[in-house]
């Protein structure tokens, strides 16, 4: 997903100067434009969600914090990607 859609990559990214916490998601505004969702990081999220007991939240949560590799330690279990 997130080759498909390159913008998405800008909320996972470490380095502060090229995207993310850029400022504070407002989930009380509509428009996304001015709710900062994409200048917002979903790594403190993302950092909560991979310490989660439920071994699935977890495995997503550090795949996608480790840049979606298709192999080594945090790849994804096939079960898991297959619908």
């Amino acid at each position: 997903m997130l080759q498909a859609h390159g913008k998405l990559a800008q909320l996972v990214e470490e380095d502060d100067a090229e995207g993310g916490a850029g400022g504070i998601y407002r989930c009380d505004i509509d428009d996304p434009d001015v709710s900062n969702a994409i200048g917002s990081s979903v790594r403190p999220e993302l950092k909560m969600l991979a310490r989660r007991r439920h071994r699935s939240v977890s495995q997503f949560a550090q795949n996608i914090l480790h840049s979606v590799p298709s192999s080594g330690s945090f790849k994804l279990n096939p079960q898991l990607t297959s619908m």
